[in-house]
């Protein structure tokens, strides 16, 4: 069972027990708070995060994030499931951009 499955039992529960006190509210809200935080994030989201640090139009296209010129390949995944980077990036992109490919297996 992945986390997000365990989340959605767990919502389930929530839903069913649900009577409408803030406390029921503050556990949907938590539900969903870490809901997102499990949700990888999409190819838009990443393109946003990667082009706020480079300062330029990034595309994801077959696998890799390129510029928009689609000459300076940003990041892309290997055959062998490794992901192979062609510039510096924050540690935080790294993690988003790893959580990103996770998804996508």
């Amino acid at each position: 069972m992945t986390p997000l499955q365990a989340l959605e039992m767990l919502a389930q529960f929530i839903i069913e027990k649900d009577d409408n006190t803030d406390f029921s509210a503050s556990v949907i809200e938590a539900h969903n708070e870490i809901k997102k935080a499990l949700t990888p994030p999409t190819a838009d989201e990443v393109c946003e995060e990667i082009e706020n640090v480079l300062g330029e139009k990034i595309i994801y296209n077959c696998g890799s994030f390129y510029n928009t010129r689609e000459t300076a390949e940003v990041c892309a995944i290997g055959n062998l499931g490794s992901v192979y980077f062609s510039t510096h990036l924050p540690p935080h992109i790294i993690t988003l951009i790893g959580r990103f490919y996770e998804g996508q297996e």
